[in-house]
């Protein structure tokens, strides 16, 4: 049978249990009866008194990226500015564009369109006129 740790595992509180703590301790409730009553630690309730957030504390949570918002901004204009540069994949474009920074791969630039909101798509063939529509559209 195995034992329990000794330290029980913590989780974070979420937005709704820090608002309620807020609420509680308006109304004049003390942080061990907030902490009883809500099923949280002495602490996290006189944590989320002092700071007066409701919200989570993960500021910047996440690895930074790669690619400044600057450069972010010359790469959608060096894909804007013809066919060619706008059907170049994403290691192309690592390679034309950014050679001698080896930190910088085909994911950060793939992140980075898609954070902007560009996406790559299979482009379609337009269908072959036919000889009857070519006629018509040249009258």
């Amino acid at each position: 049978m195995s034992t329990p740790p000794s330290t029980p595992k913590r989780k974070r509180l979420n937005r709704d249990q820090r608002r309620d703590i807020l609420v509680l301790r308006r109304r004049g409730d003390s942080y061990e009866q907030i902490a009883q009553f809500l099923g949280v630690s002495f602490h996290a309730v006189q944590y989320t008194c002092t700071t007066q957030k409701a919200t989570p504390q993960h500021k910047r949570a996440g690895r930074p990226s790669k690619l400044t918002s600057e450069e972010v901004d010359e790469l959608i204009e060096f894909i804007k500015t013809s066919k060619r540069t706008r059907r170049l994949t994403y290691l192309q474009l690592k390679n034309e564009l950014y050679k001698e920074r080896d930190e910088i791969g085909t994911e950060a630039i793939k992140h980075a369109l898609y954070k902007r909101g560009y996406f790559r798509r299979i482009a379609l063939r337009k269908p072959p006129i036919s000889e009857q529509s070519r006629i018509s559209c040249l009258k």
